[in-house]
């Protein structure tokens, strides 16, 4: 089920063997268990695509969301929603960027079911199984986007303080999947003004070196292309 599948992303099988599988099992049905009795049906399956791993190193939906379609889960559309869902059995073989025919058909296999079982119109469904797969593929990485280096530092930051970080189970936290929230001194909005500052000073300045530069022997970059 959804729940004990919840239950075994919460608690990953670290060092499995034919000796602690059973270990193992035992272990999630009692937290799925658990999770049944204290939490709804939505608030388990919203806890379950948050955990879940899309591919791409996208991990929960809203990363997900962004990496293959540029969008919040709230903008997504009927047809995106069943190709990401589709993507839960098997996040390589229905790839959407790089298998995108078997990933159509993954998705109408989904819409199907929800027409099956009353939760989606006979015209809905024909109409989003029509509709033509369109991504737009933006793999999240560190190397991009703003205060690349400051996030770098965090990173490495947040990997030693999880070694000596424990949750209620006794094992390590793991900074990419256990949903910690991590503040940090950066402003959004300064950093963004400061790097587009810079980025437009930089041209005004890279112009006069390359002027005072210009005809010395031995001058930096001579014989390389500068555009």
């Amino acid at each position: 089920t959804i729940t004990q599948q919840l239950a075994k992303n919460l608690f990953p099988r670290d060092h499995a063997s034919i000796f602690t599988t059973p270990y193992y099992k035992l272990k999630e049905w009692i937290v799925a268990v658990k999770l049944e009795r204290r939490y709804s049906k939505q608030e388990i399956i919203s806890m379950y695509l948050n955990t879940v791993d899309y591919g791409s190193n996208a991990f929960g939906i809203k990363t997900a969301a962004e990496t293959y379609f540029g969008k919040l889960p709230s903008e997504l559309t009927l047809d995106e929603s069943a190709v990401l869902i589709g993507l839960l059995k098997a996040p390589t073989t229905y790839n959407p960027v790089r298998h995108p025919q078997k990933a159509i058909d993954r998705r109408n296999t989904v819409l199907a079911q929800m027409n099956k079982y009353n939760f989606l119109s006979d015209a809905d469904y024909q109409k989003a199984i029509t509709t033509p797969l369109v991504t737009h593929y933006n793999p999240q990485t560190h190397d991009e986007g703003i205060a690349t280096y400051f996030r770098e530092r965090v990173r490495l930051y947040m990997n030693e303080w999880c070694k000596t970080h424990y949750k209620a189970n006794g094992e390590p936290y793991d900074v990419y999947r256990d949903g910690l929230r991590i503040y940090t001194t950066l402003n959004y909005e300064m950093q963004e003004n400061a790097e587009e500052a810079v980025a437009e000073q930089f041209k005004e300045l890279q112009s006069q070196f390359y002027q005072q530069c210009k005809g010395r022997a031995g001058a930096p970059f001579t014989g390389i292309s500068q555009s």
